[in-house]
């Protein structure tokens, strides 16, 4: 009898463990980023720099890189919250052409973006600089 009872809180306390280091998915939000291009010409490659492109989470202070792209597009899962961010990214054209492409309409509080549902969705205009 003793060891039913031994075992049986050992199989509770370890569903407790587990449930409680299960991460909490509610508190995050998956982005999908759209680029749009200064002009009409198709991009082969947009490589963003990391160094420079980051999203600044205004409500705890992190600060999170920016994801790579893929064809025009990126997906990042980040913390719900607001947050300020700049991008800037090396644009290589069909023709051979390469560019530095930016877009910095969000880097101040003002112009912060509110992210709060569980998918959310941004276009970004990137400029030539």
């Amino acid at each position: 009898m003793m060891m039913k009872s031994t075992i049986r809180t050992l199989f509770l306390l370890s569903a407790l463990l587990f449930s409680a280091c299960e991460k909490d998915d509610s508190i995050f939000t998956e982005l999908s980023i759209r680029f749009v291009m200064p002009d009409s010409r198709p991009v082969e490659k947009l490589e963003i720099r990391t160094d420079i492109s980051y999203f600044d989470n205004i409500n705890s202070g992190e600060r999170v890189p920016f994801p790579a792209a893929e064809q025009n597009s990126a997906t990042i899962r980040l913390r719900k919250g607001v947050y300020t961010f700049i991008v800037e990214a090396d644009a290589t054209y069909s023709t051979g052409e390469k560019k530095i492409l930016r877009c910095t309409d969000y880097n101040q509080i003002p112009a912060a973006m509110t992210w709060v549902e569980d998918s959310e969705s941004i276009v970004l205009l990137l400029k030539s600089i």
